[in-house]
């Protein structure tokens, strides 16, 4: 699994506790042009969060080798134990107003809420339904500690429930 320099981990404080911002980014089968376009859009999004003065991680990861889900499980196995909280931006998505950081802060800080966007999955039965919303991982918060208070669970697609490849 890709490993992770927590030592150059930038954080948000708010309320004395650390929000991680994060994305990640890299190479994974992709034409150079669609490479380009990315990098272009990332830049673009940096200059937003530095607009509204919020430190974002660009967490490299190679998509050829290491899915979406592996790359969350080390960046988070890396990182529970020295920041409060993620808060996952695709590197297309941004927030439209500077308050939103504190919105989001509000919705989790009781270490019991997953905030994000909103998704309906329609190909797999779980409670013998298609029809089940969950937290889209474009957007998504949760504090470190109710990771753990959750068992620490994977990131990684499973037969309930898949997450992006990158591929």
């Amino acid at each position: 699994f890709p490993s992770h320099d927590t030592k150059l981990i930038v954080t948000k404080k708010v309320n004395d506790e650390n929000l991680c911002f994060f994305t990640f980014f890299g190479e994974g089968g992709r034409q150079q042009q669609e490479i380009e376009r990315h990098q272009r859009v990332m830049d673009y999004q940096q200059k937003v969060f530095e607009k509204l003065n919020v430190p974002m991680n660009y967490v490299h990861n190679n998509f050829n080798y290491y899915d979406f889900g592996q790359a969350l499980d080390a960046f988070a196995n890396s990182t529970k134990d020295i920041v409060d909280y993620w808060v996952h931006f695709d590197i297309d998505a941004i927030p439209l107003y500077p308050e939103v950081i504190y919105e989001i802060y509000e919705k989790i800080k009781d270490k019991k809420t997953i905030w994000g966007c909103a998704s309906q999955s329609n190909h797999i039965f779980v409670n013998g339904t298609k029809q089940h919303a969950y937290c889209n991982t474009s957007t998504f918060a949760l504090a470190t500690d109710f990771y753990k208070k959750l068992g620490q669970p994977s990131f990684r697609s499973t037969n309930r429930g898949d997450i992006v490849t990158g591929k």
